[in-house]
């Protein structure tokens, strides 16, 4: 099983923040998940919500700012080593080069704009040094992930749901998708059975004690995503 920080590793450290990449860089974690949003300059962040109150504290949404200012904000989230201003897509991307990590790169369609999420972030990650072999674009938008796979090169793609059954429609044909990624929630081993019959992989979000996996067959989840990382290999481990 795949344990994969969620958002960077959010209880550790201020949640899509350049800091949470330090701590994974830093502890061994080899692959990490971060939201892509769009600025109102067209820019791609790195930040979850539409709403600024959250994370911030501010008013307003991400959309309604240039990266510029929202680069000034600082996330709320636990005390850590690095900046926790919300990032430049980009700088996001090329920290996490540095660190040689996997990144499952979600993409936020806010606004219902799709081409200008996507474009986005296609825009920052060829500006950044990461090999896109070494990223996973996903989004719960399928329109956005059909998208992608036309705009991106090298990549691999992901589908991202509550449930299964609200997947199962679009995945009868020829996909293209390397993985699909459900809520914990609700899961059960039929839903992971269902997800392997059609030859995909299943990742779990969001996972942060090995209690959450209670009921299904460990051997046969996939991946997890999971706030505290580090946390949850320890008590698998036991």
């Amino acid at each position: 099983m795949i344990v994969i920080g969620h958002r960077g590793a959010a209880q550790r450290a201020p949640e899509n923040t350049l800091a949470g990449l330090h701590y994974a860089g830093r502890f061994g974690i080899k692959q990490v998940e971060c939201d892509i949003s769009v600025a109102a300059d067209d820019v791609a962040v790195v930040f979850h919500d539409e709403s600024l109150a959250r994370l911030t504290g501010r008013p307003g949404t991400v959309l309604s700012q240039t990266s510029a200012q929202l680069a000034q904000y600082v996330v709320n989230g636990p005390e850590a080593d690095g900046p926790t201003t919300i990032p430049n897509a980009t700088a996001y991307f090329n920290l996490a080069a540095d660190y040689d990590l996997f990144v499952h790169l979600e993409i936020k369609v806010h606004d219902r704009e799709v081409e200008r999420a996507v474009l986005a972030a296609v825009r920052a990650v060829e500006a950044s040094r990461l090999d896109p072999r070494q990223i996973r674009i996903s989004s719960f938008s399928w329109d956005a992930v059909m998208l992608a796979k036309r705009r991106f090169l090298g990549c691999s793609f992901a589908i991202a749901a509550h449930r299964f059954d609200e997947l199962r429609p679009m995945l009868t044909g020829e996909h293209g998708l390397a993985s699909v990624h459900l809520c914990i929630d609700g899961a059960t081993q039929a839903e992971v059975d269902q997800v392997h019959a059609l030859d995909l992989p299943v990742y779990y979000y969001t996972v942060n004690t090995a209690s959450a996996l209670q009921g299904l067959d460990q051997t046969t989840v996939d991946g997890v995503f999971s706030d505290d990382p580090l946390g949850l290999v320890g008590e698998l481990a036991q």
